[in-house]
């Protein structure tokens, strides 16, 4: 849960980050392991999205068991899956992409939790994510269209209860705050926005694309 304002300035952050390649391929049936891993991400999303609506928490007994999960999931398929587990150090082949995607989710998220623009609950999330995805790509682009999903939610909040202004003053204090390097935080009557929404979307978004090769329509256009 964060406040309005918060993805306003956090795609400004993230847009330093670096985006992800997403030359479109060619990609036949995809691989059962990365059909596990987008069900199971998905699933996780969508149980952290109700919680952060109805209660503005992303409970501990789901991310922290999901992180785990990630990599116990990808440590089997580099024991057990014929085609990787043929190669030397098979089982590094499968853990180091869930590693370095649970890095990549969470330093991001980090910066922006530090600057007071998220919640720690919201961070948890998206490195669990990062960790069953297992592709640094894929969360890069779920994070990015996470909060892109939750800017417009803001927009229409502020819209809604004429609160544009307001927000705006909000959102510039915190690009000093970001300048300057020092933490803000929003006041407590600034709206709620459920962030977990916003990954949820963009986690379904991005795991079609680079998981099960579904052609966007981004990619078409050349």
């Amino acid at each position: 849960m964060l406040s309005a304002s918060s993805p306003l300035l956090a795609l400004s952050i993230l847009a330093q980050t670096g985006s992800a390649d997403s030359a479109a391929s060619t990609t036949p049936t995809p691989h059962w392991s990365m059909v596990v891993a987008f069900s199971a991400a998905t699933l996780v999303l969508l149980i952290a999205s109700i919680t952060d609506v109805r209660t503005q928490k992303i409970p501990n007994v789901l991310t922290y068991p999901a992180f785990v999960a990630g990599f116990v999931f990808w440590l089997i398929v580099g024991f057990t899956d014929p085609p990787v587990a043929t190669e030397d150090m098979a089982v590094w082949h499968t853990v180091s992409p869930a590693l370095l995607s649970a890095a990549v989710g969470f330093v991001p998220c980090a910066i922006i939790f530090g600057l007071g623009g998220l919640g720690f609950g919201d961070v948890k999330l998206v490195t669990a994510v990062g960790a069953i995805f297992a592709n640094w790509q894929c969360i890069l682009m779920a994070v990015f269209a996470g909060f892109l999903v939750a800017a417009l939610l803001s927009v229409f909040v502020m819209l809604r209860r004429k609160l544009v202004k307001q927000t705006m003053g909000r959102v510039y204090t915190a690009a000093l705050n970001v300048l300057l390097r020092a933490k803000s935080s929003m006041p407590d009557d600034s709206p709620r926005i459920p962030l977990a929404v916003g990954f949820l979307v963009g986690g379904v978004l991005a795991g079609l694309e680079h998981l099960l090769g579904v052609p966007m329509p981004w990619n078409s256009v050349t």
